[in-house]
């Protein structure tokens, strides 16, 4: 139950930073020179977004990503294993259906269905491959910053 308030918890920070910094720039945008008041807004609104998020990284480095830490090969592996076994299922699945169109023939209307649905279902295969990538590219390159770090 902790790790899912933990999650929740992430989640509604990084929404109140991200607005943080909305309130902020709106802020900042009505700056007019000379103007000491809204010079001190921005400057608060500033100061609250650096503690606000200081507390944040702090409870994500402390508390989130040490526990994390003991399960991050379980996560990656499992996590990257279930999305390559559904990536081969769904392959294997318009194997299977590209077999029973040899099995017998069909007419044209039927043929025509036939391409709109398999080609639908290629499409989300290609959409999980690219959802896929681009988690082991977020994967990658913090590995790349870890390893630059360590040098």
């Amino acid at each position: 139950m902790q790790k899912l308030i933990d999650v929740l918890r992430l989640q509604r920070e990084h929404g109140g930073i991200l607005e943080a910094i909305g309130g902020f720039l709106d802020a900042f945008d009505k700056l007019r020179v000379g103007n000491a008041d809204e010079t001190r807004e921005v400057m608060e609104r500033l100061a609250t977004l650096q503690s606000d998020f200081v507390e944040h990284v702090r409870f994500e480095e402390q508390e989130v990503l040490s526990r994390l830490a003991s399960y991050a090969s379980v996560i990656l592996t499992r996590g990257v294993i279930l999305e390559l076994d559904g990536i081969t299922a769904s392959i294997s699945e318009l194997m299977e259906q590209l077999r029973d169109l040899a099995d017998g023939p069909l007419d044209e209307t039927a043929l025509m269905f036939f391409q709109a649905k398999f080609r639908e279902k290629m499409q989300d295969i290609r959409v999980l491959v690219e959802d896929h990538a681009q988690k082991q590219d977020v994967i990658l390159e913090l590995f790349d910053k870890s390893i630059e770090r360590e040098s």
